[in-house]
C-alpha cells in the first residue's frame, strides 16, 4: 500500500519499474526479469522487499515463476492485452471450464496447484485463484478443507453429468457439420461419374446407329 502522500513503497517502486520496462518492451513477452540478487543491488534493497515486488508482478499477471530457472515476463499480462483484471479473471474461468470438459483435467481429479495453473494459463496465481473460487460456486469445482488444493467434481454429480453430456452434443452436432462437405464433395463425384458413363455410352449408341449395326428388336406377328 502506498504511503498517505502518494509516495510509492520500496517494494511497489521496484514493480513499477518493471511493469514500466514490460510496457516498454525493454522485456519482451518471455523474457527473464532480472535475479533476486541483481534487484537487490540495483534498488539497494533487502531480499523481502524484492520477493514483494516480484509479488506484485506475479498476482498482476505481468510475471510467472518457473521453479529453478527464476521469473519471466507473462506472455499475456492484462494491460499488455488490454484486458482489465475482470476480463482476466473471466477468461480464465472460461479456459478452466474448458480443460475439465475436453477431460484435461477430469471429473474427480485433483487440480494443479495455483502456482503451476498461473504459469500454464500464463496469469497471475492471485487471479487463478479467484478463478477457482468462482468455479466453486458454481460447482465445477470444490476445496479440500482450506488447503486451496482443488479437485474436479465427479461425474455422479447431476450438473457434471449434465454438462459433460451437452458438450458430448455438441462436439457429435459439430463433428456431423464438418462432414457436410465431404459428404457433398463424395456426391458430386458420384454423380459425375454417373454422367461420364451416361456420356459415353450415348455416343456408343450413336455410333452404333450411324453404322447401322443397332440391334433391332424383332416382333411376333400375331395370327
Amino acid at each position: 500500500m502506498s504511503q498517505p502522500d502518494g509516495t510509492l513503497l520500496n517494494y511497489e517502486r521496484i514493480a513499477e519499474d518493471l511493469k514500466q520496462q514490460i510496457r516498454d518492451n525493454a522485456l519482451p513477452p518471455g523474457a527473464a526479469l532480472p535475479s533476486q540478487s541483481q534487484l537487490m543491488k540495483q534498488y539497494g534493497a533487502s531480499s523481502l522487499t524484492v520477493q514483494k515486488a516480484m509479488s506484485l508482478l506475479r498476482d498482476g499477471g505481468w510475471a510467472v515463476s518457473r521453479p529453478g530457472k527464476g521469473a519471466f515476463v507473462s506472455h499475456a499480462s492484462p494491460q499488455q492485452a488490454g484486458q482489465s483484471q475482470e476480463d482476466v479473471v473471466r477468461r480464465t474461468v472460461a479456459d478452466l471450464k474448458e480443460h475439465i470438459l475436453v477431460g484435461i483435467y477430469p471429473p474427480g481429479s485433483q487440480l494443479p496447484s495455483g502456482g503451476n495453473l498461473a504459469a500454464q494459463l500464463k496469469t497471475g496465481a492471485s487471479l487463478v485463484y479467484t478463478a477457482l473460487r468462482e468455479l466453486a460456486a458454481e460447482h465445477w469445482v470444490s476445496e479440500i478443507g482450506e488447503t486451496a488444493v482443488y479437485t474436479v467434481t465427479s461425474a455422479d454429480d447431476p450438473e457434471m453429468a449434465a454438462r459433460l453430456a451437452q458438450h458430448a452434443r455438441i462436439q457429435a452436432e459439430a463433428a456431423e457439420q464438418t462432414d457436410y462437405p465431404a459428404r457433398v464433395n463424395a456426391l458430386e463425384d458420384a454423380l459425375n461419374g454417373a454422367l461420364e458413363q451416361i456420356a459415353e455410352l450415348r455416343e456408343r449408341v450413336e455410333h452404333l446407329e450411324a453404322s447401322g449395326s443397332t440391334p433391332k428388336t424383332s416382333r411376333r406377328k400375331t395370327s
